[in-house]
């Protein structure tokens, strides 16, 4: 990668290594006692310890014998248990799949070992990715690493929280209506969500497969981008992945913030906005002006729909997807039925969490006759609608600026008997989803990120402005 100055975490492993600093198997040792270190967090699932300590030394011996390394050699990252891999249980934290081992890898962690990298850590979330929290999880729920006693955001709250922690510098989450980005700010990482089709969603469990995209958590942009270099790319095996050329993502150094635009959509200022994060966002957009960059506060038509749209066709979807896990094609029967529909209700029933059946109900009457039009037709109407004003926006902006949520990150168990509260944290996230495009959040501090957004495939020039932006507000630590 080409920049100005490097602030890899990720190079860094890789710079301990060809200088002889470390080996792989010390940094193995390290990235274990960090891993156990945070077992009080709840994020960690599994360590595949032994198979880790096999990889280092394959790679220590190929520095011995002046073999040349792959970018992520020496890397070890975690990945969210809605990512299948070969061998290891993966059941996305819901009883219905427990004990459930796949065949074969996610085409996004194939990728990653691709390029060197190691799955040491399978990681704790929301039951099939639905959830705001990380407190509906078969599991039980994962803390926040920074704010004890808060959340950490969901769906990909043990993806962030390990990387929130120091544990790892990578980990692979996926985002629906905001599970990468809402909790990489609760827990002051960064999350990237790229445009739709741009990484491959095999081996990935749907929860609403038009909304779905896997994606990068790392600590800096630079590594979100470097990740990206291995995760990106046309896969035969999903139609809707992208022929996109991944050399895109190699270089982050060139975007002069002198002269860009970007636009605040005017319903940010609305109800619901805590004082504590419109401070924290209003005091970066007065550094970001005075780094040369104009900011307009604009209207976006018919963004302020974009929760009540998102739920409305995230829900009808899963309805479809999660009917397929009945114990009988997948995962082991939890409870004797005397006929096949009482084996299908009472097992669905003892085995889905509480929030996967509300979506599921209300997901199904959404998609029944005489509803149909009424709800999810009228959704995806509205979702187009919403596409549209945001493409008009971006057609005379360089990206989109909000806070990533609304809220700070609240307390443990605080919204979980008030479903539309919990829900509304991910308010300024739905958008990008519903339209497809890239998105990503850089951490402010205290729980608060700062959401950036551009046009539909322009991920690499959304990350190298970012990286400029980050150049600009300064790493949390």
């Amino acid at each position: 990668m080409s920049q100005s100055r490097s602030r890899s975490r990720i190079l860094n492993v890789r710079n301990r290594l060809l200088s002889g600093e470390s080996s792989c198997e010390t940094i193995l040792k390290e990235t274990l006692s960090r891993l156990k270190a945070c077992n009080s967090l709840n994020a960690v699932l599994k360590i595949r310890e032994e198979e880790a300590f096999s990889y280092a030394r394959s790679i220590d011996k190929k520095i011995a014998q002046k073999q040349d390394l792959n970018p992520m050699d020496g890397l070890f990252f975690g990945v969210k248990e809605n990512l299948v891999q070969h061998s290891v249980e993966t059941c996305a934290s819901s009883a219905i799949l427990k004990g459930f081992h796949s065949l074969y890898d996610a085409t996004c962690v194939q990728g990653m070992v691709k390029g060197g990298a190691f799955p040491v850590a399978t990681l704790n979330m929301d039951e099939f990715a639905m959830g705001s929290s990380n407190e509906n999880s078969v599991h039980g729920p994962v803390e926040n690493p920074v704010y004890p006693g808060k959340v950490p955001g969901g769906s990909s709250g043990g993806s962030c929280s390990v990387v929130g922690s120091g544990a790892l510098d990578l980990s692979l989450g996926s985002d629906t209506g905001g599970s990468i980005r809402q909790p990489g700010a609760y827990c002051d990482v960064v999350g990237f969500k790229p445009s739709y089709g741009m990484v491959s969603r095999y081996g990935l469990m749907a929860f609403a497969s038009s909304l779905d995209q896997v994606g990068p958590i790392t600590r800096t942009v630079e590594d979100a981008a470097l990740a990206m270099r291995f995760l990106s790319g046309k896969d035969a095996r999903d139609a809707t992945s992208l022929d996109w050329n991944e050399s895109g993502f190699d270089s982050l150094g060139g975007c002069e913030l002198q002269g860009k635009s970007l636009a605040v959509p005017d319903f940010v200022f609305l109800d619901g906005l805590e004082e504590a994060v419109k401070t924290r966002f209003e005091l970066s957009c007065e550094k970001l002006k005075e780094a040369g960059i104009r900011i307009e506060t604009v209207k976006v038509k018919n963004i302020e729909y974009s929760l009540q749209t998102y739920y409305l066709i995230a829900c009808a979807e899963a309805s479809s997807n999660l009917a397929r896990y009945d114990t009988i094609r997948y995962g082991k029967s939890l409870c004797e039925a005397e006929d096949l529909i009482h084996h299908y209700t009472q097992n669905r029933e003892k085995g889905l969490g509480k929030e996967v059946k509300r979506r599921i109900l209300l997901g199904t009457y959404i998609l029944s006759e005489g509803y149909y039009d009424a709800y999810y037709l009228k959704a995806q109407k509205v979702r187009n609608l919403i596409k549209q004003s945001l493409e008009e926006v971006l057609s005379s902006f360089d990206g989109i600026l909000l806070p990533t949520s609304p809220v700070l990150p609240f307390d443990v168990g605080s919204r979980l008997n008030d479903p539309m509260k919990m829900y509304l944290s991910d308010l300024f996230t739905v958008p990008a989803n519903l339209a497809g495009i890239p998105a990503i959040s850089l951490p402010l501090g205290s729980g608060v990120g700062l959401q950036l957004m551009s046009s539909f495939g322009s991920d690499s020039e959304l990350l190298s402005l970012a990286w400029a932006v980050e150049s600009v507000l300064g790493e949390q630590e």
